[in-house]
């Protein structure tokens, strides 16, 4: 959020891995250890490497890096560029423990939505909505009354 890394959390699923149960389920009971319990060097470290990951693959608004912590090593795993926003999902909680409510995140999230299209680089504004095609690399500006247009037939 604003290219800093609000925090890490641990996972410690109660089945052998950590699958499609054990992320989406209540009834999985996985645990959620917030903040991630690590040393302060180690914790800084990670979240040191989530932001440079985000800002150097020029990633925008939220996003969650995901790791392998083996043997004292940090694994990035992925950069998740639309992580969820469920009750089970993590940026919410890690947002809710650093005491941003779920409604002020979404707020954040709208209002720092931009679209940085390869050719025009237009920010994107309420009277446009913006279509990316990187096959051709062209952006395609539709004002609502073309929307309006399409919707009608």
């Amino acid at each position: 959020m604003n290219n800093k890394a609000l925090g890490a959390i641990e996972l410690k699923p109660r089945r052998k891995f950590y699958d499609y149960y054990a992320k989406y389920s209540n009834k999985a009971k996985t645990k959620h250890i917030m903040p991630a319990f690590l040393k302060q060097k180690k914790y800084k470290e990670v979240l040191s490497i989530a932001q440079k990951a985000h800002i150097s693959l020029g990633c925008k608004g939220i996003t969650r890096s995901d790791f392998r912590y083996n043997n004292k090593k940090f694994f990035l795993l992925e950069v998740n560029t639309q992580p969820g926003m469920t009750n089970l999902s993590l940026v919410p909680e890690i947002a809710a423990y650093k005491g941003i409510k779920f409604e002020d995140l979404v707020e954040w999230m709208v209002k720092n939505a931009d679209c940085f299209c390869r050719d025009c680089v237009k920010t994107m504004q309420s009277s446009y909505s913006v279509y990316l095609d990187w096959t051709d690399k062209t952006c395609v500006h539709y004002t609502p009354q073309v929307i309006s247009g399409f919707m009608q037939g």
